[in-house]
């Protein structure tokens, strides 16, 4: 059993429960191991690399981009440069999808089905639905205690960010992540696409610690 993580998306939680290999390399589509990943609300997981790089020493050159500019900022950087985010974690540089259409949430999943096949988001998305195991982030405990009832959760999170949401997401940022991310927001996160900016910023302002 294989762990494909998602930075940000409950990695450390997970593995800590589970006790299973965590996969950070591009699998093959043609895989004969099962996998388990966890998806999270895309803006959630953009604000929870944010506040985990400011909170860091420059392990990342991330860390700088995010101590110098605002989350806003930052985050419209991670829709336009989603390149450099990969290559600051020391991913495989993924060159065909090195383009300005691809937010970075698009790009970790393309990642994840190995960059070198020319696989469209689409596909991938049609390979995680059918042959994955997907936890959701915003009901992870319950979905691993449903899923592997055996194992015994952390006593509290892992590595997680304390948010300080003083700063609020503005209708350009929102707007540039519903354009880079739209096929990833359609098939995996459509209640997102209905929100509207209020909304969004309601439900982020509840969370303070992830």
């Amino acid at each position: 059993m294989f762990f494909v993580h998602i930075p940000k998306c409950g990695g450390m939680f997970i593995s800590n429960t589970l006790k299973c290999r965590v996969q950070h390399k591009p699998i093959t589509l043609q895989h004969t191991h099962p996998y388990i990943v966890c998806l999270r609300h895309p803006l959630e997981t953009f604000i929870s690399f944010y506040f985990y790089l400011k909170q860091r020493r420059n392990r990342f050159r991330l860390s700088v981009v995010a101590k110098k500019n605002t989350l806003n900022e930052f985050i419209q950087i991670l829709m336009n440069a989603p390149r450099l985010n990969a290559e600051q974690l020391q991913l495989q540089p993924i060159h065909q999808y090195s383009s300005t259409d691809y937010g970075m949430y698009t790009h970790y999943l393309l990642h994840l089905a190995n960059p070198y096949n020319h696989t469209s988001i689409e596909n991938v998305i049609d390979v995680i639905e059918r042959d994955f195991l997907i936890l959701r982030f915003e009901t992870l405990e319950t979905d691993l205690q449903t899923h592997f009832p055996t194992h015994r959760l952390p006593s509290k999170k892992i590595n997680a960010s304390k948010w300080d949401l003083t700063e609020r997401i503005t209708q350009e940022t929102f707007d540039l992540v519903k354009e880079k991310e739209r096929v990833v927001l359609e098939r995996l996160f459509p209640h997102i696409l209905s929100m509207s900016l209020d909304e969004l910023n309601t439900s982020l302002f509840e969370k303070n610690e992830f």
